[in-house]
């Protein structure tokens, strides 16, 4: 079928969502560039979390769409992590980069790059020839743990370092696993600075008279941290922000506090361990169905607070992974509740135990007789050992 799209980045699965307050990060990008300019073949964007890496590579995927691949790992989605996610979600925006068409491929096949070759090779001249590199992004990385990024180092090493260029974001220590072993690559590291006053100013110009208060919002956030930007973003919007200033100057103010006061019941409490707890990503009929709840009480529920978002298959998630952390702390009693519903709910429908890690499930609510009714007695004690 041949398609109606313009680049690859919309047939990624895993890009990240675009908001109408989103400030460009110029400078960073500015650099990044400078140092590929330069004869860079890898840039590693680096920093705390909460700095705003991912917005980052983002926005570098969006500036250069027709001639980019990306893939972005999110905790707050555990297949992301796997290779078959991976895979699938490299080789569609490929397929589509170099032949213009999506793929139809039912399986794909673990040595995709190499049969894409000749094809990529042919790609990677043309850029140069209009003066433009071919740009691999790759956010999160840094989430996975050694095997994982051995895993992905298996199939990233097949594609033609030295001719393209690489954007990672994350450790670069940690992610020179990833680099391959027989080949010199040149690779430069930036660090990602908090937004300066004029971002911050930007970030917050739906809210009336905000830049007035620049510098006190600028000072709660330690200084432009764009995550707690967020965060001052939204209890604002929420309650105004002269109350949030009244409220901070008393000293009677947490950020992660302050959005969970409308977490005021037990059945919120339940929704949210369900979308905390399931490691995988629900919908607002699938979680009711889970709590044997009604649906509409969910949607009620999942679109008055304001740290969770919707993806782009309707499944509720947190809006980052900080408050999914705080969530998982202050939900904690709720855990074994919330298990117990979703295994009997697996139980009940058989279609679903391949979607979700039942045995995990087990072993997180130490059931461990099911768990030997589930596997081998050998395969039980390597899991346990896990």
């Amino acid at each position: 079928m041949k398609a109606s799209l313009i680049s690859p980045t919309l047939l990624n699965t895993t890009f990240p969502f675009s908001t109408d307050d989103e400030v460009m990060r110029a400078a960073h990008l500015q650099t990044v560039e400078r140092l590929f300019s330069e004869g860079n073949d890898v840039v590693f964007i680096e920093g705390p979390s909460g700095y705003g890496k991912t917005h980052i590579l983002k926005q570098f995927v969006q500036k250069n769409s027709d001639h980019a691949i990306s893939y972005f790992v999110s905790v707050l989605d555990k297949h992301t992590y796997s290779r078959e996610c991976f895979n699938d979600v490299i080789y569609t925006q490929l397929y589509f980069l170099l032949t213009g068409d999506e793929s139809t491929s039912v399986r794909i096949p673990d040595n995709f790059i190499i049969q894409l070759r000749t094809e990529l090779d042919k790609k990677i001249r043309f850029l140069q020839h209009k003066k433009k590199f071919l740009f691999f992004v790759l956010d999160g990385l840094d989430a996975l743990n050694q095997q994982g990024l051995q895993t992905f180092k298996e199939i990233l090493e097949d594609l033609p370092w030295g001719k393209i260029k690489f954007l990672f974001s994350g450790d670069s220590e940690k992610l020179e696993v990833l680099l391959p072993d027989k080949q010199k690559i040149k690779y430069k590291s930036i660090q990602v600075i908090p937004f300066n006053k004029e971002e911050t100013t930007a970030y917050f110009r739906q809210i009336p008279n905000s830049e007035k208060f620049i510098e006190q919002i600028f000072t709660i956030s330690s200084d432009g941290i764009p995550q707690k930007l967020n965060q001052i973003k939204t209890i604002c919007l929420d309650t105004g922000i002269d109350d949030f200033l009244i409220e901070f100057d008393s000293g009677n103010i947490d950020l992660y506090e302050c959005e969970w006061q409308k977490v005021d019941n037990e059945k919120k409490r339940l929704v949210l361990s369900a979308i905390a707890f399931s490691e995988t990503q629900l919908e607002d009929e699938k979680i009711a169905r889970i709590l044997s709840f009604d649906t509409n009480t969910v949607k009620e529920i999942t679109n008055s607070l304001p740290f969770l978002t919707l993806t782009t298959k309707n499944c509720r998630i947190f809006k980052n992974e900080y408050f999914l952390n705080y969530s998982k702390k202050r939900l904690k009693t709720f855990e074994s509740v919330v298990i117990r519903k979703l295994i009997r709910y697996i139980l009940h429908n058989d279609s679903l135990v391949e979607e979700f890690d039942l045995p995990s499930l087990y072993l997180r609510n130490k059931q461990w007789k099911e768990m030997i009714n589930y596997y081998s007695y050998e395969t039980f004690f390597n899991q346990l050992e896990k």
